[in-house]
């Protein structure tokens, strides 16, 4: 319940932020209960999800609301059925939209975690991502964001594979694959912890010639449980379940993250929910967005 409150407090700091938000993203993990373990869990799923529904229709009706879907929204290892069924409640799993100019792909990241039971969604998912990095929009747009909930990496492209992250091999493909598309910055979650850096990759230019370019990888908290990690925990153990040592549920470390989107920048910065509440109540100026169209959301 604590959780739900946090909740609650975030979609009233969002409400009172000066410019108005372009939208709001949750990058994924909407419910802790896992759909396909027991029919306990199943229906304790569908019952968080109805809270989470009825807290986020809280927001600024003018507000859109982006939902990433994540490994305990779908399973750690989908299947046809849940995926169905995260679908049938949020949306679809992949998609695409623009907003003042900027796109943004979201991925289904489970996909490229586990597919053994959706091998056929998967490789769909695949073709599209190929098909909208390639898309001759993308190339016009001021910035190409991805928003998926596991992440690439935590630290570094050169880490360990682990729980909290892809394995090199995917994880070396998909960057690839983004820098040839000029993706600029993937914001993710899953970590429960901020953490994020940034990755060069080598990218053939326009004009024959080999250049790096720059991702900006960002893993972003939660507006829930925070998660500590043990003192003296090593980098695979860091990455991995075994660097975890206890969960934090606390409105001074909880929060969000505020993006500022300009023509030739993207800031974003991390803010708890007590200092988003003070913010807002002080000086009713927390945003300061250039980008303020409404998203046109493209169905895969």
């Amino acid at each position: 319940r604590q959780e739900e409150d946090f909740m609650h407090r975030c979609v009233q700091c969002v409400n009172e932020m000066e410019p108005r938000p372009a939208f709001v993203c949750v990058c994924g993990d909407l419910v802790n209960a896992m759909p396909n373990r027991t029919p306990a869990e199943a229906a304790l799923q569908e019952e968080q999800a109805a809270r989470y529904k009825v807290i986020m229709s809280g927001i600024d009706p003018r507000i859109p609301l982006v939902c990433v879907c994540g490994n305990h929204d779908i399973g750690d290892r989908p299947d046809a059925a849940s995926i169905q069924l995260y679908k049938a409640r949020f949306g679809d799993d992949y998609f695409s939209f623009w907003v003042g100019g900027c796109k943004f792909l979201v991925i289904n990241s489970q996909l490229y975690k586990d597919a053994t039971l959706c091998a056929g969604l998967a490789a769909e998912q695949d073709a599209w991502l190929d098909e909208q990095l390639e898309a001759p929009d993308t190339r016009q747009a001021v910035h190409v964001v991805v928003l998926s909930h596991i992440p690439p990496y935590i630290y570094s492209g050169s880490e360990p594979s682990a729980y909290f992250n892809f394995t090199r091999e995917v994880r070396q493909n998909l960057l690839s694959r983004m820098a040839r598309g000029r993706v600029k910055l993937w914001l993710c979650g899953h970590f429960h912890a901020n953490a994020g850096g940034v990755v060069s990759v080598p990218v053939e230019a326009e004009d024959g010639s080999t250049i790096d370019w720059q991702i900006e990888v960002v893993v972003t908290g939660a507006v829930g449980a925070m998660i500590e990690r043990r003192d003296g925990a090593t980098l695979p153990e860091l990455v991995g379940l075994e660097g975890m040592e206890a969960l934090k549920l606390d409105a001074r470390s909880s929060g969000m993250r505020v993006l500022e989107v300009a023509k030739g920048s993207i800031r974003h910065s991390w803010h708890s929910i007590e200092e988003l509440e003070s913010t807002v109540v002080a000086s009713n100026h927390v945003v300061e967005a250039e980008v303020v169209a409404q998203p046109l959301l493209e169905k895969h």
